[in-house]
């Protein structure tokens, strides 16, 4: 990973004034058993800027509807970019991100999504290619987005993602 790009954003992201940590309240209502954030915070993460033939694919947009298919076909969406922009460098050739399976549950008012994730990334003129089987898990809600990984057939320890995972959007954020 090239240290440089990392380091900027960092840096840019601390003199902005931004916050790069998930903060809790005990104010407010609760969403799906847990108490909202009074100020909303997400986690940043962080990708490569890519290379002239292979740039970072753009983040889907929250669904529109509640319900479970919107829920799932959002997290496909998002973990194919996700996935596809966390493998860029400088000397990656291709990038082949295949979903291979996808299930949704109901979990209070949102959706917990499991989606299985096989990605093939070549480097350095071909003679290299790294293969990475993971699940990745979504917490969605109209209030709410977070993101986990585990090993194949794994469960995190909380269907919210609430103490596993990193919270990427949520409802300040979302709100005008």
């Amino acid at each position: 990973m090239r240290w440089l790009p990392v380091v900027a954003l960092v840096v840019l992201v601390a003199l902005s004034g931004c916050s790069i940590t998930t903060s809790e309240s005990t104010a407010g209502p609760t969403l799906g058993g847990e108490t909202p954030t009074a100020e909303c915070e997400t986690d940043l993460l962080l990708t490569d800027d890519g290379t002239e033939e292979l740039t970072p694919r753009a983040m889907p947009a929250p669904p529109g509807n509640d319900s479970g298919r919107a829920a799932a076909l959002f997290a496909r969406d998002y973990e194919s970019s996700f996935a596809y922009n966390h493998e860029l460098g400088d000397r990656v050739e291709s990038i082949a991100v295949t979903l291979q399976g996808t299930s949704v549950e109901t979990v209070g008012d949102g959706y917990h999504v499991r989606v299985h994730v096989w990605i093939q990334t070549t480097v350095s003129g071909g003679n290299t290619t790294r293969e990475a089987f993971y699940d990745a898990h979504y917490f969605v809600s109209d209030r709410v987005l977070r993101r986990s990984e585990t090993a194949r057939h794994e469960s995190p320890p909380d269907p919210t993602l609430r103490q596993s995972g990193l919270t990427l959007s949520c409802e300040s954020a979302r709100s005008p």
